[in-house]
């Protein structure tokens, strides 16, 4: 039924139906237009069911039904049952203490911040070319500790830093 356009004019594709007591085929090859015939015969095979899809060969005086084809609901796929899997062991790591950590910097913050959230500190990052410097001093001021990762931050960020309070992260490669 996906293929509307036919090449023979006499090949037909639509569905067919009942209406005044007679079987009737409506054609839906031309997208325009709907025609509706009368079904002269059903050489099929099969017996004729309401709005059931079609083919069709047209003849004068009406059609004659050539194929029938069945409009069955599409069974549901059942979900895939998971085998059971060895869960690896989560790893424990070292608790640092309940630490408020502020990091610096621009990239692998994320990595930064779950690792030290493993152990058991609260942590805040600080994106000095995507945030605001007034942002910047409230989270100084929140923090115990200040990590600044120099490699990935401007230059003037340590106007607002105090270098003396702050752990320089040195990262290689």
């Amino acid at each position: 039924m996906q293929k509307k356009k036919n090449t023979s004019n006499t090949e037909r594709l639509g569905y067919v139906t009942y209406d005044a007591h007679t079987w009737k085929f409506v054609d839906v090859t031309e997208s325009e237009r709907f025609e509706i015939y009368p079904i002269n015969a059903n050489i099929s095979d099969k017996e004729l069911t309401i709005d059931q899809p079609a083919k069709a060969t047209l003849k004068q005086d009406g059609v004659t039904i050539t194929k029938l084809f069945t409009s069955m609901e599409p069974t549901p796929i059942p979900p895939r049952k998971r085998s059971p899997s060895t869960k690896t062991p989560r790893r424990k790591y070292r608790a640092f203490g309940n630490f408020k950590v502020l990091i610096l910097g621009s990239r692998f913050m994320s990595e930064y911040k779950h690792r030290l959230e493993n152990h058991g500190c609260h942590v805040e990052i600080h994106n000095p070319y995507e945030e605001s410097f007034e942002v910047l001093k409230g989270k100084i001021n929140r923090a115990e500790i200040i990590l600044v990762c120099e490699g990935h931050i401007p230059h003037s960020i340590w106007d607002y830093v105090d270098r003396a309070a702050v752990c320089q992260c040195f990262e290689t490669g």
